[in-house]
């Protein structure tokens, strides 16, 4: 297993008291596996993808990935988040190249790979674009543009579809699900959305809100998955089910 999370908890202790957001938490994650942690908003699961990305550490338990203790950040390991993170003074092929020049890339190496990566997410029109002229599915396909630049062997993504409609929302995921078969990596993502999660994932961690998991959901559906047929829709049903119970 690439991943292994092993009765994980967090605890954060204030003046107050302290509260108890992830409580003995398991589970492994294959390479090259589409994994989801689904759960309401205040279950813990940003908190559970801030400790795989070595942001932050548990109170108790282990992380390990490719057999090494979780403690810090690493470049192999990459985040995307919900709200973007580009840098609004830069243009989208600065944008791309960045981490590379941070990196110690020549400068040649810098053009191919941040031409590629625009071209990987069809933005290869818009490197002379600044972030402001760019639309939010537009902004996330960049932000995905600059994590392939560093070939992450894993990509933690944070809800990278809360703020897209619906249109975008699945041309987005179709191109991070054919990303992920090209350049074969492992990907785990956080979401609330039940869909999202059906259409993407090889397996789905549905959480509770007292930050423990309540049940992992092998999807074994091919892939392309067609929103608007009936195993689909028993698959929402049957998650759904699993989120509200007590």
């Amino acid at each position: 297993m690439q991943i292994v999370v092993d009765k994980v908890k967090k605890e954060y202790v204030n003046g107050h008291g302290s509260t108890l957001a992830l409580n003995g938490v398991s589970f492994e994650v294959k390479k090259g596996e589409f994994f989801c942690i689904l759960g309401p908003s205040g279950c813990g699961k940003t908190t559970l993808l801030n400790l795989l990305a070595g942001f932050d550490n548990p109170s108790a338990g282990t992380i390990h990935i490719d057999g090494k203790v979780v403690l810090k950040p690493h470049k192999e390991y990459v985040t995307v988040f919900q709200e973007h993170s580009l840098f609004p003074w830069l243009n989208s092929f600065e944008n791309v190249s960045f981490g590379l020049e941070l990196n110690g890339k020549d400068k040649a190496e810098c053009v191919t790979v941040a031409a590629k990566c625009l071209k990987q997410v069809h933005l290869e029109d818009c490197e002379k674009l600044f972030p402001c002229e760019l639309s939010g599915g537009m902004k996330q396909r960049l932000q995905l543009a600059r994590t392939l630049a560093v070939k992450p062997k894993i990509i933690f993504m944070d809800e990278p579809f809360a703020a897209l409609d619906p249109l975008m929302k699945e041309e987005l995921q179709n191109e991070i699900l054919r990303i992920w078969r090209e350049e074969k990596l492992t990907i785990v993502l956080v979401t609330h959305d039940i869909s999202s999660a059906i259409m993407l994932a090889d397996r789905i961690a549905v959480m509770s809100k007292s930050g423990t998991i309540k049940e992992i959901i092998e999807i074994k559906l091919a892939r392309p998955r067609d929103k608007l047929t009936m195993q689909i829709g028993k698959l929402e049903k049957q998650i759904y089910e699993v989120m509200a119970s007590k």
